[in-house]
């Protein structure tokens, strides 16, 4: 099997604190400069890639995010983007150049949003709502997908998250919390139990059906290949992170479900890969 879709973390750096987030190479400042990140991806593309999440911390923290998308786009790529929203005004430029873009937000509550996504704008929770519409609005080939935290603080509110944007969202992800990384510190503060999980998911698509929230997302075994902003590929499994020498290697997981590389669920997941 061809790896057909990859993550690709180009940057360590981020703008927001998230008390849940699972990264623990977060005070990283070096990123790999632009050839080189040009380089890997001409090179996944040789393999057989065929959509590339740009992620981080945040992709949009790097001054050459643009020319990155852009290079994706002239190889043919389906790109995705995963960001916080904060520098998007800032380099509105990139929507030209990405096919579905990955967008935060946690509660129908802006306190709540905002208290587990600390960073400098008074209100996250608003500003997010502003892209959906803004996105919606002026770049209608541009799927939006909206990914949210559960956890503990929030999963009471979650359910209402689909009536702040109605039909201006194209996916909507949820995801139990992980006591892994950073957000390790804060495990009394989210964990919720698996069947917690499962209740509120299954709430959820009797509510909004299988449009918004596909069956495929309601697998809670997350797992996926990535390259960390240090050009290292990896592998993602229920949280478990090991290093893959070789791409070649990711032929040999056997606990990648192949369904999960087909392009439609690939481009209407926009992240990570269920198995």
């Amino acid at each position: 099997m061809k790896t057909k879709y990859i993550c690709f973390e180009v940057s360590s750096v981020c703008n927001m604190n998230c008390k849940f987030c699972f990264a623990d190479w977060r005070n990283i400042a070096e990123q790999l400069p632009l050839k080189k990140v040009k380089s890997i991806i001409k090179f996944l593309k040789e393999y057989g890639l065929e959509a590339i999440n740009l992620t981080g911390g945040d992709p949009l923290m790097r001054d050459d995010i643009i020319e990155i998308a852009r290079y994706c786009k002239s190889l043919g790529l389906i790109t995705i983007i995963s960001t916080s929203g904060i520098l998007l005004p800032q380099k509105q430029e990139v929507l030209n150049y990405i096919d579905a873009i990955n967008l935060p937000l946690d509660s129908f509550n802006h306190n709540i949003h905002n208290e587990m996504r600390p960073n400098k704008l008074e209100n996250h929770h608003g500003h997010i709502l502003n892209l959906i519409e803004f996105i919606s609005s002026n770049y209608k080939n541009v799927e939006i997908k909206i990914n949210t935290m559960v956890g503990k603080t929030n999963i009471e509110d979650v359910i209402n998250i689909p009536k702040l944007f109605s039909n201006k969202v194209d996916k909507w992800k949820l995801s139990k919390f992980f006591a892994s990384g950073y957000g390790a510190n804060f495990k009394d503060k989210y964990e919720i139990t698996t069947e917690e999980y499962n209740n509120l998911l299954k709430k959820a698509i009797f509510i909004y059906g299988e449009n918004l929230l596909t069956k495929d997302e309601y697998e809670q075994n997350a797992s996926y290949v990535f390259i960390d902003s240090k050009g290292v590929l990896n592998y993602n499994h229920n949280g478990e992170i090991k290093k893959i020498s070789d791409i070649k290697e990711i032929d040999k997981l056997d606990n990648i479900d192949d369904r999960a590389w087909k392009l439609d669920i690939v481009y209407n997941k926009g992240g990570k890969n269920e198995s």
